[in-house]
């Protein structure tokens, strides 16, 4: 070999991702992404951002990581229905504590259970809508959650 060793890279969370996307877009208007406020970016650009990157994520990631977390189908099916349970339970929970700040950091998947947990409750009892930019979904359900359900989805 030729001697160097290459330390695999971390991959960039989803935070990155979008503002690695966003960056150039709001440069090119002369908006700095640092100083201004997050209200006064256009619409169009940050629906831009999140429609390439949603074109570019699997629907199926968060389906596809819990089958090749189990060792066979039994324990996929197991851990099938405890993550369709726990995503229904938490979700439930979490609207009704009026629970925001819901993103992807703040949900964490056991892949050895298939659980759900949320974690961070500092935006709770309707908090969120009072943010500069108001929270208005009563809890998180993306495509990639909702393909984890299974064939019959939120049913």
């Amino acid at each position: 070999g030729s001697g160097f060793t290459t330390t695999p890279k971390a991959p960039l969370r989803p935070n990155e991702l979008f503002y690695n996307r966003l960056t150039p877009l709001l440069k090119e208007k002369n908006i700095d992404v640092s100083s201004s406020n997050r209200k006064d970016w256009p619409i169009a650009i940050m629906r831009k951002v999140m429609q390439e990157l949603l074109h570019e994520t699997p629907q199926d990631l968060l389906e596809k990581e819990l089958w090749c977390s189990s060792t066979c189908t039994s324990d996929w099916w197991k851990m099938s229905q405890t993550y369709s349970r726990s995503v229904a339970v938490m979700s439930i929970i979490g609207y009704i504590l009026g629970l925001g700040d819901r993103h992807l950091d703040n949900m964490l998947i056991d892949f050895t259970t298939g659980e759900i947990v949320h974690i961070d409750y500092n935006i709770c009892f309707e908090k969120g809508r009072g943010l500069r930019v108001p929270e208005k979904v009563p809890f998180r359900l993306t495509a990639n959650l909702e393909t984890a359900l299974g064939v019959t989805g939120v049913e």
